[in-house]
């Protein structure tokens, strides 16, 4: 692993990107995805862009490190290692490691709390190293014995949780926060979106109250996949699944099972 500079951009300030990724059976889903994001990234912090060969390197270096399991955790941090950031001192630093706890339980309870809109990330619309705000709102969660903490705005609004993005049910409608209310962009998200209708669901943008919630919702994200949000702050969420069902039917058997996972590291 490279030494970071004490002057480094990275640790100072926080200059840095990260992408978190899931791997099945060896194989890193929507991997092409999560590189390109980085090099948007990159292109709006007017860094020096990520190079792939390098990206597909560190990805293959640690899943060696890694025991084979069915599935696994990896995140692949982008950043300064020296004083000047000069294009030489950046690089990619991944890791594999297994899947969180908190990730799990998240897939299958569903638990969430409204985090305190004194809350908030920077820049949300970027992957940033910078991640303190989703660090101390996932803490609240948990001491709250949920999962996950969602985001919201002064007057109470939700934007997205610390890992994912929210989506409400309304009718035959799926409802979820624009990007420009301040949220990140996130790649399941943009799946959803893609998708819904081939189930029968058209999709909206704006920002949702507790009451769509309750209405029923889910959660998206890398890790996560797709998870429905069962109660909120210890509320019940009614909920009818089956058109939920199938949508994640075809993530799991698109997505997870393989054809969509545009693998730039290589076969694994």
């Amino acid at each position: 692993m490279s030494r970071i500079d004490a002057a480094s951009p990275s640790l100072l300030w926080g200059v840095g990107l990260f992408e978190t990724m899931l791997v099945v059976r060896g194989r890193v889903t929507l991997e092409r995805a999560h590189f390109d994001r980085m090099v948007a990234g990159a292109r709006q912090l007017a860094i020096p862009e990520p190079e792939e060969g390098s990206w597909a390197e560190a990805i293959r270096s640690a899943l060696e490190l890694e025991s084979v399991a069915e599935e696994l955790a990896i995140r692949c941090t982008y950043v300064d290692s020296g004083p000047n950031g000069s294009p030489p001192s950046w690089t990619i630093v991944a890791r594999a490691f297994e899947i969180p706890p908190v990730t799990l339980r998240r897939r299958s309870r569903g638990r969430i709390v409204l985090l305190p809109s004194s809350i908030q990330r920077a820049m949300p619309h970027l992957k940033s190293i910078s991640h303190l705000a989703s660090v101390v709102g996932l803490r609240h969660a948990e001491e709250a014995d949920a999962e996950e903490g969602l985001f919201t705005t002064a007057d109470g609004r939700v934007l997205e949780g610390t890992a994912t993005n929210v989506f409400a049910v309304d009718g035959e409608t799926l409802v979820t926060p624009p990007v420009e209310a301040g949220i990140l962009p996130g790649i399941i998200r943009e799946w959803v979106i893609a998708n819904a209708p081939r189930v029968g669901w058209s999709v909206k943008t704006r920002l949702l109250g507790r009451e769509d919630l309750l209405g029923g919702s889910f959660l998206t994200g890398s890790l996560t996949g797709l998870a429905p949000i069962r109660s909120v702050e210890g509320q019940a969420v009614q909920m009818r699944y089956a058109r939920f069902d199938q949508l994640r039917g075809l993530f799991e058997g698109e997505v997870l099972a393989g054809s969509e996972r545009r693998a730039i590291s290589g076969n694994r």
